[in-house]
């Protein structure tokens, strides 16, 4: 059974995303002592008859340095023996574009780093920056443990 550390909170409340694909603002928040993995709350609108989507950059801190998520190019890997390379990216993550212009919601899912003590999840429009959609976001958070 999954122990919630973290009940369920609003990250970001229902509003407009920022004009020019510029991506939300909002302050760290601090994670309960034990939390291990954080899960957002996401509904999405867009603007009717735009093609807009949302784009998400998870951050983390430990007090001192700040952070996004980091991506692996699997597909860059080269190997030179006795090592290889890799090419490492900071995550963006491109949420689903809507079919219509209903709401849509989903749930973003992530491992807590160890030593992270507090995140947040900045927003964008990436889909029709002229005129971007609405977003709300909760989450919560648990130990993780079955």
């Amino acid at each position: 059974m999954l122990s919630f550390t973290l009940p369920r909170t609003v990250h970001l409340a229902a509003q407009a995303l920022p004009a020019a694909g510029a991506f939300t603002a909002q302050d760290f928040q601090v994670l309960p002592p034990g939390t291990r993995e954080l899960i957002y709350w996401i509904t999405y609108t867009r603007v009717p008859g735009t093609t807009g989507a949302p784009v998400f950059d998870a951050q983390w801190s430990d007090d001192v340095d700040e952070s996004s998520e980091l991506i692996l190019d699997e597909g860059s890997f080269v190997a030179a023996a006795p090592l290889g390379t890799v090419n490492v990216y900071m995550a963006r993550i491109l949420g689903p574009v809507p079919a219509d212009d209903n709401p849509v919601s989903y749930v973003l899912s992530y491992i807590v780093p160890y030593g992270a003590t507090k995140f947040r999840l900045l927003c964008a429009e990436i889909g029709a920056v002229a005129t971007p959609g609405t977003i709300a976001v909760a989450v919560t958070g648990g130990t993780g443990a079955p």
